[in-house]
């Protein structure tokens, strides 16, 4: 079972976007500085104006957000994009996460793509999972098995458990003729380690089948059941069919 089927879903997932992060960010300064709302809004786009990066990016958020400020998307965007343009990260990845759910904009993939493969480029850890995905699905690119791996290898060697998840997924199904199973276990095992509940449930699979390792159906119930405790359906339907309703 490889993460996701839907590109909204594998954002929302996992961690929350940097969009909504800066939302929580900028609302409880918001309540800090309530009494100068004006300094604090002219003084940011003094700021981006003169080209700071990261004053463009705030600007960019109080608009978008309407803090400060009438909610205004296609100055959010002006401005996100002149962040994103000196290569800010956070204004690529918000500006990927608006095109990618067609939040408060008309969904699109390719920019979604485009944003999301700068921001990987410049190191984010959540975007280059993206990117990974889009390549392995092809959503907004044109589906590449091999820059898939590139990416998600970068992201999962960061911890990302869902990008480690969908490598091993790539080694376990033979995705592209990239088959090795050794590979599999070992990021299956790092993202079940973080309880990861689609690595413990192919972990389990793995074991229950006996592919790569010797069987061994008492480790592939313990991995079935803590997947189940998490709350993954198909583990919890694996443990009424194949032992006996066992918890």
């Amino acid at each position: 079972m490889m993460i996701f089927n839907d590109i909204e879903e594998n954002l929302s997932n996992e961690e929350k976007s940097d969009l909504e992060k800066e939302d929580i960010k900028l609302e409880n300064y918001k309540e800090k500085t309530i009494n100068n709302e004006e300094n604090q809004f002219d003084i940011c786009k003094k700021s981006a104006l003169k080209g700071d990066k990261v004053a463009q990016f705030n600007l960019g958020c109080y608009y978008h957000k309407g803090i400060y400020v009438t909610k205004n998307i296609k100055k959010a965007i002006i401005w996100y994009t002149s962040s994103a343009e000196q290569n800010y990260s956070k204004a690529e990845c918000n500006l990927a996460y608006m095109y990618m759910v067609g939040k408060d904009v008309p969904k699109d993939l390719k920019k979604a793509f485009k944003w999301s493969l700068r921001a990987a480029a410049h190191g984010d850890v959540n975007s280059q999972f993206n990117v990974g995905y889009m390549y392995s699905e092809g959503k907004g690119i044109e589906k590449n098995i091999k820059n898939a791996i590139k990416w998600y290898s970068l992201a999962a060697k960061q911890g990302h458990t869902n990008a480690q998840c969908n490598l091993a997924y790539i080694y376990d199904f033979n995705e592209d003729g990239y088959k090795d199973i050794k590979q599999a276990i070992k990021w299956y095992t790092n993202a079940a380690n973080k309880d990861n509940p689609y690595a413990l449930f192919n972990l389990g699979e793995i074991y229950y089948i006996g592919d790569g390792v010797d069987q061994n159906k008492e480790k592939s119930l313990e991995l079935y059941k803590k997947a189940a405790s998490l709350g993954l359906d198909i583990a919890k339907e694996k443990l009424k069919e194949n032992f006996n309703n066992k918890d």
